[in-house]
């Protein structure tokens, strides 16, 4: 079985670790410490605040152990590199422009770090894909819910 690379800016590396940190850490012992004063309680088994902590614990073994996987098998992104390539890659900077004359501007990186509303995108989205390879003043077809869209590569930065 082949193990998933996760794509990730040195940013967002050290943003994963801090997460892996505060789950593993302050966290992991304040949830600790409801679940032991909830035991003391007359009848843990039925007691909510028992069952709410169990469950936000699980929750957090359960992303702890993602985090994990996703440091070990992380991929640095070459910012510099896709900087200076003449073509859409994956760390790019890239302004659209859509046919109504709007422009838009991203970030292409992995889904760990996607966030569309700042702009950053994965390079596994409709549009990432569609944007991959394209130089400027190329257009990329992007199929999305609403239908085939085409957009025009302004600039890469």
């Amino acid at each position: 079985m082949q193990q998933r690379v996760y794509h990730v800016t040195r940013e967002g590396l050290a943003q994963l670790r801090e997460q892996l940190e505060q789950c593993a850490g302050p966290l992991r012992k304040d949830i600790a410490e409801r679940l032991h004063a909830a035991k003391m309680g007359p009848n843990p088994q039925h007691d909510a605040e028992y069952e709410s902590a169990r469950t936000e614990q699980e929750t957090n073994e359960r992303r702890i152990h993602e985090l994990e996987e996703m440091i070990r098998f992380a991929m640095v992104i070459d910012e510099e590199r896709a900087r200076s390539s003449d073509v859409v890659t994956l760390g790019s900077r890239v302004r659209v422009r859509y046919p109504d004359g709007a422009e838009r501007a991203f970030q292409i990186v992995g889904s760990v770090e996607a966030d569309p509303v700042a702009g950053r995108i994965s390079n596994e989205s409709p549009m990432g894909r569609a944007l991959a390879g394209k130089a400027v003043g190329e257009e990329a077809a992007v199929r999305a819910p609403n239908g085939l869209t085409l957009v025009e590569v302004v600039a890469i930065e």
